[in-house]
């Protein structure tokens, strides 16, 4: 993914503000880079590009998020079938020591679309709606939060 560019926000744990209020702040700023939230356990990941959300997930399970997705896609597209979803678990669905760096889950996806097994349609749907599950939650959360970028 793309590495921050300038930016006034680094660290913080000012709960002064709601989550929504910081994803706003660096949308205003037209920021390219991750945010980075932690708020009940969980580690929230929205990759951002010139302030947009170009891609959003979160520290529960991505790959199990990933494979649900696959799955409803597999009745539009036979080649998605239970055994390749496993294959590409397999390869993808490794710990590595900066996902922030490196979102497996978003590796596999763009994987999947240069190797043929999806359209570059099909990928940006995928995304997208990988994207709104994840944001989804994130828009709900309350005020007891970290955040870095």
């Amino acid at each position: 993914m793309n590495q921050p560019s300038s930016s006034t926000l680094v660290n913080n744990t000012d709960n002064n503000i709601y989550p929504i209020e910081v994803l706003r702040q660096l949308s205003e700023q037209k920021l390219t880079g991750c945010l980075q939230l932690s708020a009940n356990s969980v580690i929230y990941y929205l990759y951002l590009y010139r302030g947009a959300i170009a891609y959003a997930t979160n520290s529960i399970k991505p790959f199990e998020r990933l494979e649900r997705h696959l799955r409803r896609l597999s009745h539009k597209i036979p080649n998605l079938k239970g055994d390749f979803r496993n294959s590409v678990s397999l390869v993808f669905d490794v710990d590595t020591e900066n996902y922030v760096d490196n979102p497996t889950d978003y590796k596999a996806i763009l994987w999947m679309s240069t190797a043929g097994h999806i359209t570059k349609e099909q990928a940006s749907i995928l995304i997208k709606n990988l994207a709104e599950e994840v944001s989804d939650s994130y828009l709900i959360l309350s005020k007891n939060y970290h955040y870095q970028y």
